[in-house]
């Protein structure tokens, strides 16, 4: 065994204090920083699921003539109905 390991040295470093006092800051604080951690891999991944569904149909209506005429009505009458609103 260690024989010049002191045992009865203080307990109340700086160091330990200092380490301890960011602990609990760190606690204090890590509620909202988890929060924002969260609410960001949230919206990442929406985002994600949002792209695949957008190319999953784009890459349809690339093999699908219909979804492309029905495409192209859809933003032939939305355009019409913007026109008409400025009139």
């Amino acid at each position: 065994m260690t024989s010049f390991v002191r045992t009865d040295a203080i307990t109340n470093h700086a160091g330990v204090e200092r380490v301890r006092r960011a602990a609990d800051h760190l606690g204090t604080s890590s509620t909202g920083l988890f929060a924002f951690v969260a609410n960001f891999a949230k919206s990442w991944t929406e985002a994600r699921r949002r792209a695949r569904e957008e190319e999953r149909h784009y890459n349809r209506a690339l093999r699908e003539a219909r979804l492309i005429a029905d495409l192209s009505r859809a933003m032939n009458g939305l355009a019409v109905d913007n026109i008409r609103r400025y009139d």
